[in-house]
């Protein structure tokens, strides 16, 4: 808005520039009874095109100017309709994510207490490291363990018998 202002400012300045000078050569002329467009001086002919011309000049530079401002505008416009826009997604999205948390919140409490409740002995093993990972009471009832201890480095192995009721080895 400033350099709109500026522009403004400018041409006018300019238009009343141009017009002075062009009254001062009126005026030469009419002193020297030039009356007629015909005996206008050809010096005050020359100076009065040569404001025309730098008025065009500076006209088309200035409208130019104004234009480049008002695309800025209309540019500047579009990017806050842009980002007002995406902050709206983004809240609404946020709001999406604190709802699934919740629910994710809810399901892990539910998944908890029926594990730590259940009267069967529950492991979760880590398939890479063969390590259990998660225990839950009666798992420490039937191996005689607290969970920080199963959870530290026993895996299947460590926890079945040396051999299997077929016969063959636990560690195989």
């Amino acid at each position: 808005e400033a350099r709109a202002n500026a522009i403004t400012s400018e041409l006018r300045r300019l238009v009343t520039l141009s017009h002075a000078v062009a009254m001062q050569a009126i005026a030469y002329d009419a002193e020297n009874d030039a009356i007629h467009l015909d005996l206008i001086s050809v010096r005050n002919r020359s100076v009065m095109y040569l404001i025309l011309a730098f008025l065009s000049l500076a006209t088309f530079s200035l409208f130019k100017s104004w234009r480049e401002v008002g695309s800025s505008f209309r540019l500047s416009a579009h990017l806050e309709r842009r980002v007002e826009q995406r902050t709206l997604e983004l809240k609404a999205t946020n709001r999406m994510l604190r709802v699934e948390m919740d629910e994710r919140g809810r399901a892990q409490e539910r998944y908890r207490s029926l594990v730590d409740h259940a009267t069967e002995a529950i492991l979760i093993l880590d398939g890479e490291k063969g390590t259990f990972v998660e225990a839950n009471p009666s798992a420490e009832k039937l191996y005689g363990l607290s969970r920080i201890a199963l959870v530290a480095g026993y895996g299947i192995v460590d926890l079945s018998p040396e051999f299997q009721p077929d016969g063959q080895r636990s560690d195989v």
